[in-house]
């Protein structure tokens, strides 16, 4: 748990928002999430080194109310310095084989349009679409 939560910290060092996330949230988030009771973690490691992560998830009950075999990527992250090597690449295909050999039908993922890592290349080059976009509203205050 550790290890991936300094993962998730360090990949996200360069995004909007970034705050360190404490180990307790990694390991809420892990154990005690309330839709992705199956979930499975994979770490890309180079030269002896952690160098990435992918988490894949499957809700239960969010196939069960809409009739789906759909899996979900709960988080893919690689340190910066590992980037455009095939790591991410990879990972992403381990994933969607662990789905697949689960017996899902498709997979979906989350991300911002805004995402600084190029994550979504990543995603379109092993073959996800955009299928809605979520709209965020603001109203500054001053």
């Amino acid at each position: 748990m550790g290890m991936l939560n300094w993962l998730d910290n360090e990949r996200f060092r360069e995004h909007f928002n970034w705050r360190p996330s404490p180990l307790e949230r990694t390991i809420h988030h892990v154990r005690e999430d309330p839709f992705f009771r199956i979930q499975e973690w994979f770490f890309a490691i180079l030269n002896g080194k952690h160098v990435g992560y992918i988490g894949i998830g499957i809700d239960e009950s969010y196939n069960e109310e809409r009739n789906a075999k759909c899996g979900w990527v709960l988080d893919i992250g690689v340190l910066k310095p590992y980037r455009r090597r095939g790591i991410g690449t990879k990972l992403m295909l381990q994933g969607m084989n662990l789905l697949n050999a689960k017996g899902m039908a498709t997979a979906m993922l989350g991300v911002d349009d805004w995402n600084v890592t190029k994550a979504i290349q990543l995603y379109e080059k092993v073959g996800f679409k955009v299928a809605r976009k979520d709209v965020a509203y603001e109203k500054s205050m001053e």
